[in-house]
């Protein structure tokens, strides 16, 4: 009896976005996603980080800010992910079947990187995997037989606007043109006779100009920033680094979807046909290059797993197609898909469980005040609100004594955690955060500085750090302030244990005003 897979799909989406939504609405925001948050505070053309793509869904999903809780600014990620399990299903029935796309689903939220980092949290990867997926499926259909020219040439002409829309949502969209292009220039060099191409690529262009021209206004410092990131000349080769990304990518894209990726790109590169040579050789071109050239970064810089989620994403329709090729039964799941799908609920589960019970790892090197939970990587996503109360009491008896201003904010010397203080101290207890420092640590808080009014001589402010990061404000501020007091210190509690502590200091007559770090 013929699989009804379309209903299967359905019930699969409603079921991840359900656990996605119980996930987003109990676990604290996390490091990055509190700093992405400011880009819906502070909408602009492009941001110092990254495109504005990512504060842009956010502002719409919340309602113009009306809703903002942690489910409300997660709410984007959890409508693209649902989104993407049905594009995905929808590229793997373009080039094979409907079960090769049940496949492709099912390996896709077995992901890590697909359910959690992109499904889940506040990243530019959350839009960037939404427009990347839709590029992929009309790139599809532009280098399929199954299509006439002038329908293809039409899709291509789609396919150039997705690839702008990607590349406003994160930088390494820029990489669906490479492999495209890789494609044609192999595989496909009539397309370089045809006008659409080129008006595909300007229609990209149109899209990028919002990006392009804040960095010219701005001395092309998010470009800047990030070529930094991955330059290699006059570092040594680092296998430390490259081992460190490759661990990376086995966890981020699940340890069975990798495994199964690369088991399957070798039996496609010697020829063991499961899969229309055509389609099999675009996903290859959108998915490998990009892999092997974060690998070669890796070789000299320190580099994140998840810059190349979106490549071992491309390739999962052809992991799907291998699938399809190699069971005969008509069972729903396969060893592959039962084993991946574990993997991910348990890993999931005990990371949950873990950050609110912090049963599994506890940090037992660490017992002194100042250091406490220092390796605990679970209070990223714990104790900011108990933080924010805590401060909130400290604030109203020193206001309330004379001690401090109600005006007064809090100061920071790096973008984390004052994006986290910001969501968590500051907002609930009506003040803000302004940071010192050099632009490469401060990030989009140089704008938001002069946005909030800066700094004026002789500013009482606050400051706030935590046992799991300490640092003192003596090591910052120093030079800038005529007297630090000591710090009043706020347990956390978690299961009844005190897994962390935070510490807030009075910081008295700003004596000196720190530089202004924008360019225009």
């Amino acid at each position: 009896m013929k699989k009804n897979y379309s209903k299967h799909l359905w019930i699969l989406i409603v079921i991840s976005t359900l656990i996605r939504v119980i996930l987003a609405a109990t676990t604290e925001l996390g490091n990055d996603e509190v700093y992405y948050r400011l880009y819906a505070l502070y909408p602009d053309w492009s941001h110092f980080d990254h495109p504005p793509m990512i504060g842009w869904m956010m502002w719409i999903f919340s309602l113009g800010l009306t809703f903002t809780s942690e489910l409300a600014f997660r709410m984007s990620p959890i409508v693209f992910a649902a989104i993407n399990t049905f594009l995905i299903f929808q590229i793997g029935k373009e080039i094979k079947n409907e079960r090769t796309g049940w496949f492709a689903a099912l390996l896709y939220t077995a992901s890590v990187y697909a359910f959690i980092i992109a499904g889940t949290f506040i990243m530019p990867d959350a839009p960037q995997s939404l427009f990347w997926l839709l590029s992929l499926w009309i790139l599809t259909r532009v280098f399929s037989e199954k299509y006439n020219f002038e329908q293809q040439k039409k899709y291509l002409l789609l396919a150039g606007l997705f690839i702008g829309l990607a590349f406003i949502s994160k930088y390494t969209s820029i990489f669906l043109w490479l492999g495209a292009g890789l494609y044609i220039l192999f595989f496909d060099r009539k397309w370089l006779k045809t006008k659409e191409l080129w008006i595909s690529g300007i229609i990209t262009i149109i899209c990028m100009l919002p990006v392009l021209i804040w960095n010219l206004q701005n001395d092309f410092i998010s470009f800047t920033f990030h070529a930094e990131r991955v330059d290699s000349q006059g570092t040594p080769f680092r296998i430390d680094y490259l081992l460190t990304e490759i661990a990376g990518e086995f966890l981020y894209n699940n340890p069975v979807n990798f495994i199964l990726l690369f088991i399957v790109v070798v039996a496609f590169l010697r020829k063991k046909i499961f899969i229309d040579r055509h389609m099999g050789r675009l996903l290859l071109c959108v998915g490998m290059p990009v892999i092997l050239l974060f690998w070669f970064f890796a070789c000299f810089r320190s580099t994140l797993p998840h810059w190349s989620g979106p490549a071992f994403v491309s390739l999962i329709p052809l992991c799907a197609a291998w699938l399809d090729e190699k069971q005969q039964s008509q069972r729903l799941f396969n060893t592959w898909n039962t084993l991946g799908l574990s993997l991910i609920f348990v890993g999931l589960s005990l990371a949950v469980f873990h950050i609110h019970t912090g049963l599994i790892f506890p940090d037992k090197i660490h017992t002194e005040a100042e250091d406490l939970g220092e390796y605990d990587f679970s209070l990223d996503l714990y104790g900011w609100h108990q933080a924010g109360k805590g401060f909130g009491e400290i604030r109203q008896k020193a206001i309330a004594n004379g001690e401090m201003p109600a005006v007064a904010p809090i100061v920071s010397y790096r973008w984390f955690p004052a994006a986290n203080q910001d969501y968590y101290i500051a907002e609930p207890n009506n003040t803000h955060v302004l940071v010192i420092g050099d632009l490469e640590r401060i990030h989009k808080f140089a704008w938001i500085n002069q946005a909030r009014g800066g700094f004026q001589e002789g500013m009482d402010m606050w400051y706030v750090t935590s046992s799991h990061d300490f640092s003192p404000p003596q090591d910052h501020f120093s030079e800038y302030f005529e007297t630090i007091g000591e710090p009043v210190m706020i347990p956390i509690y978690r299961c009844g244990k005190v897994v962390e502590n935070f510490f807030v200091y009075q910081l008295h007559n700003l004596k000196q005003l720190p530089k202004d770090n924008l360019i225009n």
